[in-house]
């Protein structure tokens, strides 16, 4: 997809070059798409269509965050990208108000994914009751000596620096929130591609836990984290809660659980940790130094607080690559000069 700018023409300045009104009205409205929203923001809007159709075929409701789980959902997942709003300061000092319109989109855009993604987490023993943690299980157990390592790689950590057990989540906030603020600043180009990427992780990602659903490594071993543990009894709770009582149950409930949905299969942390790697590597080979020990971590406690089975991991990695791929494709390397130009005002 190919970004273009569109000078405005009137009506006779269009037909000397053989447009008709309505065929520039069209060009102008879809550059404007193009420029503005993108494949982006079209993939939002696609998987909330798919969203809506799979609430209404199945008698489940789309669930807004309620108290309980607003400060996580925040935390987590907005501050990054709302921070980006001083960045916007700085554009609208600027004058580059096409920048901002774009950023003011992309947080929309993301908040919407996002709750669609947790609805698609809580739905899984409604759309789909399948269990696959027996298959996954018989991996794990083929590879206990790669498991034994995670959690000395974990017990040490923590003998070395205290309680860690938080380190997991906030590693993950930190990739996040520098990616997408020094990105943002670096090229509106990269920054574009990274938004594709991480949306695609996100969205796809969602649809991908309905494939072959999994619980998680932690109903037949405790993990190494402590904190991890006990959100997993509260999680556990909830899910066999849903697949016990159904649509009703979720509907009446979902929004004080909107971030307790279990899904191990793939895992996203590896997937959107990969793609903020990736990025680094290839745009800011300056923060492989922080990003790769960190990415590292990230694996090694997704394993050591059994919330994924080793398997999810390279299935979190493929759809990294694919995400990356898909979001180099749209926007390739190819004038790439002319099409960052276009992206601002």
């Amino acid at each position: 997809m190919h970004a273009v700018r569109f000078e405005r023409r009137t009506p006779q300045e269009a037909a000397q070059f053989g447009i008709s009104g309505a065929d520039a009205r069209h060009s102008h409205w879809r550059a404007r798409w193009q420029r503005y929203a993108g494949p982006e923001l079209t993939f939002v809007a696609l998987l909330t269509l798919i969203g809506v159709a799979l609430a209404i075929t199945h008698g489940v409701s789309i669930a807004l965050p309620g108290a309980a789980t607003l400060a996580i959902f925040g935390i987590h997942y907005l501050v990054p990208v709302a921070t980006m709003g001083i960045w916007a300061g700085v554009l609208f000092v600027q004058r580059r108000s096409g920048e901002i319109l774009y950023y003011a989109l992309v947080f929309a855009a993301y908040l919407l994914l996002l709750v669609l993604h947790f609805n698609l987490k809580l739905w899984i023993p409604v759309l789909n009751p399948a269990a696959w943690d027996d298959v996954y299980w018989q991996t794990d157990r083929a590879m206990q000596p790669v498991i034994a390592l995670a959690y000395a790689g974990h017990n040490w950590l923590q003998s070395a620096f205290g309680n860690i057990d938080s380190w997991y989540l906030f590693g993950f906030v930190l990739m996040f929130y520098f990616s997408y603020i020094l990105h943002a600043v670096q090229s509106p180009l990269v920054f574009r591609r990274l938004v594709l990427s991480s949306f695609l992780v996100q969205g796809l990602g969602g649809l991908a836990y309905l494939v072959a659903p999994a619980v998680g490594p932690f109903i037949y071993q405790e993990g190494a984290n402590a904190l991890a543990t006990e959100t997993q009894a509260d999680m556990l709770a909830a899910h066999q809660a849903i697949r016990h009582q159904g649509a009703s149950w979720l509907n009446l409930n979902a929004e004080h659980i909107l971030t307790g949905g279990l899904a191990a299969m793939p895992s996203l942390h590896t997937a959107a940790s990969a793609v903020f790697l990736y990025f680094a590597w290839r745009y800011l080979p300056g923060l492989v130094v922080l990003y790769l020990p960190a990415f590292g971590f990230i694996l090694m406690e997704a394993v050591a607080t059994r919330w994924h089975y080793i398997v999810d991991l390279p299935a979190g990695a493929a759809l990294a690559a694919f995400s990356i791929w898909a979001a180099h494709c749209l926007y390739p390397d190819e004038d790439s000069r002319r099409r960052a130009e276009v992206l601002k005002v």
